[in-house]
């Protein structure tokens, strides 16, 4: 993929961490193990028991209000594949899964937030069902994103200019609603947004300016 500029622009603004008491605490270790909390929670058809949750979650699926009862059937499901990132200063986690869900395959994107009493909110893009597992697959293929090393990581504004000259460069309307989650160890930034009026996960691998891969799930 051709090489996108990196003028790191004023937008320290547009990621303004979350509440300093809920930073001061967070790590990755703290996040990893909502992520994994997470898929646990997929595998058991239920968050209970499986997540440290807030007392009261806001649930948002498809970039608009839901309800986590309807998402959570108490169904258990197996899940094929999944890929986590972890945002220190915004206190997020993003976890891409593959998993089946009475018998049919399906691609799901969550960005889970860490407040005060646990986590909420809870944002998942779901769209309807693939029509077989390796065409789900195929959507996230197994990446192996280790470690960017240190001297060569860019940082959190950087990552977030290169995303946007990326769906600048992809997608010529108005991208609306962004919300970013930037993992600067691994050289990721998962964006939700509304493309072209859908609700859209983007996911960049960016090493040295460079995207080098791309998750997108479309609803």
């Amino acid at each position: 993929m051709k090489r996108i500029a990196l003028a790191v622009a004023a937008l320290a603004a547009a990621t303004t961490a979350a509440p300093a008491a809920a930073q001061s605490a967070c790590t990755r270790e703290l996040l990893q193990g909502i992520a994994d909390s997470w898929v646990g929670a997929l595998t058991a058809g239920t968050p209970y028991g499986k997540m440290n949750l807030g007392e009261w979650v806001e649930f948002r699926q498809n970039l608009d209000s839901g309800f986590m009862s309807e998402f959570f059937d108490m169904t258990p499901k197996t899940v094929d594949w999944h890929n986590a990132m972890l945002d220190t200063t915004v206190c997020k986690a993003v976890v891409e899964s593959v998993y089946q869900d009475k018998g049919q395959p399906r691609l799901i994107a969550a960005q889970l937030t860490n407040g005060f009493f646990g986590v909420s909110p809870i944002d998942v893009l779901v769209p309807a069902a693939a029509t077989d597992t390796a065409a789900a697959r195929a959507q996230f293929p197994t990446d192996t994103w280790g470690p960017i090393p240190e001297t060569q990581r860019m940082d959190r504004a950087a990552l977030i200019t290169a995303a946007n000259a990326y769906l600048a460069d992809k997608q010529p309307d108005e991208v609306k609603n962004r919300q970013y989650v930037v993992d600067e160890t691994l050289g990721l930034i998962n964006v939700f947004a509304k493309l072209a009026g859908k609700p859209t996960s983007v996911t960049l691998r960016i090493e040295g300016g460079q995207v080098r891969a791309v998750h997108t799930l479309a609803v």
